[in-house]
């Protein structure tokens, strides 16, 4: 099902598709990109949730992303799925017109399940490339870099 969230402090609402939608939320978004003034508030109770909509599976939710992002999966921004909330009634109207709204549950979040690896900006480790100094947020994309562009050639 797709949901959306709001930080109604930050003035951000997050739309995507899960499952189990009050598990994801509690689970946090740690590992997503995302606005800087949401650092550190990916999860409950910062945010709320304000819409579930029936949807089928995720690669309907990447149609969705791609229209609102301007033909696009990824925006130059990288933020593709957090939205600035003066957007929401256009975004909310679309969700309405093209799947079916289901009620929303009672805001019991379960305790976290499974812990997100983290962002260096919330708290989230660093990853340094000794060969070029370039830092990454996520050790595969540290490892791809070593192996991609620092590899040594081999000699027979």
């Amino acid at each position: 099902m797709l949901y959306a969230f709001r930080w109604k402090q930050e003035g951000w609402v997050k739309v995507g598709w899960g499952k189990h939608v009050m598990q994801r939320a509690s689970d946090g978004w740690w590992e997503s990109s995302h606005p800087t003034m949401l650092c550190g508030k990916l999860a409950p109770p910062y945010c709320a949730l304000i819409g579930l909509w029936e949807c089928k599976d995720e690669a309907e939710e990447k149609a969705l992303h791609e229209q609102f992002n301007e033909g696009v999966l990824k925006r130059a921004d990288c933020h593709n799925q957090f939205y600035a909330e003066m957007e929401w009634p256009k975004i909310y109207r679309e969700l309405c017109t093209w799947f079916t709204p289901l009620p929303l549950p009672a805001e019991d979040y379960p305790p976290v399940a499974h812990e997100r690896t983290r962002k260096a900006c919330c708290g989230g480790r660093t990853y340094w490339c000794k060969h070029c100094g370039t830092t990454f947020d996520k050790s595969w994309n540290w490892i791809r870099q070593v192996r991609t562009v620092h590899k040594r050639q081999r000699t027979k």
